[in-house]
């Protein structure tokens, strides 16, 4: 049974979420880049617990495992 989380990292199967597919996407192009140029960094403004981490996470798990990211 799912319920509501209200701090730390959103478990997809565990927590009510809203998945925010292109953002994800956006953010894993972002970090991949042209592979002329490696990527690029970039950073994760917000306030408390509007989903930084979860974004980084579902980056880093969204990627190719062929892409090396730092």
């Amino acid at each position: 049974m799912r319920k509501f989380n209200s701090y730390g990292p959103v478990n997809p199967k565990k927590h009510y979420y809203v998945p925010r597919s292109k953002l994800v996407e956006k953010c894993v192009q972002d970090l991949i880049g042209d592979p002329e140029d490696l990527g690029h960094y970039f950073t994760i403004w917000g306030a408390r617990q509007t989903g930084k981490t979860w974004l980084y996470r579902q980056s880093l798990e969204n990627s190719d495992s062929d892409n090396k990211l730092y």
